[in-house]
């Protein structure tokens, strides 16, 4: 699933976006030192202004579609 919300790879995991009451879904974990969106986002955007430093952002569907149509012809490139 391509979601609208994204978390960029700068992000420190300080852990205020997976604090209860911040995402309905608790959609939101740390993982390897990051925040990372998981299955159950519903891209609500409620993340987005918790962030200190401004890494949650939303994104726009067509550059989402486009990087992911990329990536997978890379994948295959390489197989």
């Amino acid at each position: 699933m391509i979601h609208l919300v994204e978390i960029l790879d700068i992000c420190p995991g300080c852990g205020k976006c997976v604090r209860k009451g911040v995402c309905p879904t608790d959609a939101i974990t740390i993982q390897k030192g990051k925040a990372v969106i998981g299955q159950g986002c519903i891209d609500c955007g409620l993340c987005i202004p918790v962030c200190p430093i401004g890494v949650i952002v939303k994104t726009e569907p067509e550059a989402k579609s486009i990087v992911q149509v990329e990536r997978k012809e890379e994948e295959h490139a390489a197989e």
